[in-house]
C-alpha cells in the first residue's frame, strides 16, 4: 500500500477580508470546509460549481486554487503574498 501525500499551498490570509473569513468561521457558506487555528485557516477550494452568492475575494481565491489545481489550501498570518491574488487591509 502507498501512502497518499498531500502537498497544500500556504498563503497570506490577507487575501482573504476579514468579514469573508469571519463568515468562513462562522459557516455562513455550506460549500466551504474550513478547519481554523489561531493564525489562519485550512480552506477546501475544490467544491465544483457554481460559486455564485460568495464575495469577490473568496470566489478569487477558488478560481486561482482552480487554476493551480489545488484542492486545500492553509491561509496563514505570517505566509507570503502571492502575486497572483489582491490583499485586504486587516486593520
Amino acid at each position: 500500500m502507498t501512502t497518499w501525500i498531500m502537498q497544500v499551498p500556504v498563503i497570506s490570509s490577507a487575501h482573504l477580508s476579514m468579514r469573508t473569513t469571519k463568515a468562513l468561521v462562522e459557516g455562513l457558506y455550506d460549500a466551504m470546509l474550513i478547519a481554523p487555528y489561531p493564525q489562519g485557516i485550512f480552506i477546501w477550494l475544490g467544491f465544483a460549481d457554481p460559486i455564485i452568492g460568495l464575495p469577490r475575494d473568496l470566489k478569487l481565491l477558488v478560481m486561482w486554487a482552480r487554476k493551480h489545481r489545488i484542492e486545500w489550501a492553509r491561509l496563514d498570518a505570517d505566509a507570503e503574498i502571492s502575486i497572483d491574488l489582491p490583499t485586504y487591509p486587516w486593520s
